[in-house]
């Protein structure tokens, strides 16, 4: 479905749909926009959410028994949650709630040795990994893992239908290309062999990935991912964009595949103006930043100032925690902060850049949201009740 932006009118009349019952599937059809999208409307509004209802088969909320009973006749999540008309995320939570014996490969069906073999040689005759997922009645991520396993070099992404402004990052001159450059820094990566980049985001700030995708116009839909082996995890929103050229020009500002210890600052928000080095700079906060304010104990004055502490740090490579820092000391000369090592006890390349004190968390967070229009809004919320305090 093609991707499209709503008025304001129309988030508040989704919002109202939602509540009245409507099912994100539903609300995705009538206003012409994914189920994605309606979902993360739905999020970004604050509106509880309910539970899970499917109007085809009357789940409300998960009929746990029919979600298994359909896995169990498909062997396939992903068919179980297209009959199903349920979240491809959710059935596999469902599953795993339950004990339910997964299939290898993340509950996808498994070839064996021979018919990898055969996938493998007719994906080298040219056929597409759609194609065969087709004839094997597999998806094509199964069939992308079996040709990666088996060392096959894959072709360009010609066969990909989805669209991307490719030279979106070409010429950082705006705050969307700033903002966001600095969020990949912080949350993004690229893969070493293939023309991907990807960036992940907890549930709640999946708008953020939303808007990106927006920017780019990448007609790719957003999915859901979960860590099964980690029950404290939380879901994320998972954005994958496709482009060689789009990969060439981050690698060359250093976003390097594996970049987490080796990543140094980028000459090209070192030489940029100071709107564009701000708006990195908050993307890299958002991303790999921390806001808070703790409340300490002081029985002479409940309201005591000194009951506050305030802290504002980011985290990242020395030479980029020292490429922050240099540009904050150019125009904030005033403030107080300092960098140290996050865990003495080894010898990663891993350091947090610390701004202790409300005078000085709130000086550095004025700069920070000067003119700011895209920003994530839980730690906007706390950095507002800092600025407003101390500025």
């Amino acid at each position: 479905m093609e991707s499209k932006s709503l008025t304001k009118e129309q988030e508040q009349q989704l919002i109202e749909h939602y509540t009245t019952g409507m099912s994100y599937k539903r609300l995705g059809e009538l206003f012409n926009i994914g189920s994605t999208t309606a979902r993360l409307i739905v999020v970004k509004s604050g509106v509880k959410r309910r539970e899970w209802y499917n109007s085809n088969t009357g789940c409300k909320p998960i009929d746990v028994d029919l979600v298994i009973k359909t896995y169990e006749e498909t062997r396939s999540m992903e068919k179980t949650a297209s009959i199903l008309g349920l979240d491809y995320g959710l059935i596999n939570r469902t599953l795993h709630k339950n004990n339910v014996q997964i299939d290898p490969v993340g509950g996808k069906r498994k070839l064996g040795d021979r018919l990898e073999a055969r996938v493998c040689k007719l994906y080298r005759n040219g056929a597409t990994m759609r194609e065969l997922g087709h004839l094997y009645e597999v998806d094509d991520t199964t069939i992308l893992g079996i040709l990666r396993r088996n060392g096959e070099v894959t072709r360009p992404t010609k066969e990909n239908q989805y669209h991307i402004i490719e030279d979106f990052f070409d010429d950082i001159n705006t705050e969307e290309k700033a903002y966001f450059l600095g969020m990949l820094y912080a949350d993004g990566n690229v893969a070493r062999d293939q023309p991907t980049i990807c960036l992940s985001l907890q549930e709640d700030d999946g708008y953020l990935v939303e808007q990106l995708n927006s920017f780019v116009s990448n007609d790719r839909p957003l999915y859901l991912k979960s860590d099964n082996d980690n029950e404290s995890s939380r879901p994320q929103y998972n954005l994958v964009m496709y482009s060689q050229h789009m990969k060439d020009t981050l690698v060359s500002y250093g976003m390097v595949p594996a970049k987490s210890l080796i990543l140094q600052f980028p000459q090209v928000i070192t030489d940029a103006p100071e709107h564009i080095q701000r708006h990195c700079i908050r993307g890299w906060f958002d991303g790999d930043g921390h806001v808070s304010i703790y409340k300490r104990k002081d029985k002479r004055n409940e309201n005591s100032p000194q009951n506050y502490k305030h802290n504002v740090s980011i985290v990242g490579t020395l030479d980029a925690m020292t490429g922050i820092r240099c540009i904050i000391e150019k125009y904030i000369p005033d403030i107080s902060f300092h960098i140290y090592k996050k865990d003495k006890s080894n010898d990663k390349n891993t350091y947090i850049l610390m701004v202790q004190g409300g005078f000085n968390a709130g000086k550095f967070l004025k700069w920070l949201y000067t003119d700011a229009k895209i920003y994530m809004n839980r730690k906007h919320f706390v950095a507002k009740q800092i600025i407003q305090k101390y500025t």
